[in-house]
């Protein structure tokens, strides 16, 4: 393999894996945005809600 050759490859999985970080806390992110609508609705404290985001 070239030198070319490996650093497209590094490259590209920097890329994939900096993608997939930035996947991963957008779900996060989308889940604690759930938990927080749903806990509001039902009512609960914002003690509660904040103790459901941080198991999250």
């Amino acid at each position: 393999m070239t030198k070319q050759q490996l650093l497209k490859i590094y490259t590209q999985a920097n890329f994939d894996a900096v993608t997939n970080k930035a996947r991963r806390s957008a779900i996060a992110d989308y889940e604690i945005m759930r938990a927080r609508t749903k806990a509001t609705k039902r009512g609960a404290t914002p003690v509660e809600i904040q103790r459901n985001v941080e198991m999250i």
